[in-house]
């Protein structure tokens, strides 16, 4: 087991330029990606199968729901009840869950069942002048 003392005076022998460098690698991380949808959901019965479809789906891709609100709280324009925000490791990877043929045949089972917006979007401000 390594004492405290020794943890200290072997991090000590690091050079200053060494953790410059590990910080710098270390806040370089990708920014993540996003699918945010918003929409209405027209015959809940019929989404039964593209929700039974989705949840293993998107854990193939390793993206996460963030936010599934079936009543949102709408304060502007008319977005509809439904709204969705799923995260995935990168934009990349969320442009290529989205365009796999795999999903692509998954939205004949939504579609039909609902009018939603999905856009693609990623992590930060994107917008700053």
């Amino acid at each position: 087991m390594i004492r405290s003392a020794d943890r200290a005076l072997r991090l000590s022998l690091i050079p200053e330029r060494s953790w410059e460098h590990l910080a710098a690698i270390a806040s370089q991380r990708m920014p993540k990606g996003y699918w945010n949808v918003a929409g209405s959901i027209t015959n809940p019965e019929g989404m039964g199968a593209y929700i039974a479809a989705a949840g293993p789906y998107l854990a193939k891709h390793n993206a996460r729901f963030l936010c599934r609100e079936l009543h949102t709280d709408v304060r502007e324009g008319n977005p509809g009840h439904l709204t969705v925000i799923i995260e995935f490791e990168s934009l990349a990877a969320a442009k290529a869950a989205y365009e796999a043929p795999e999903y692509q045949e998954m939205l004949e089972l939504r579609q039909p069942h609902g009018d939603v917006s999905l856009t693609i979007i990623e992590e930060g401000d994107h917008a700053a002048h």
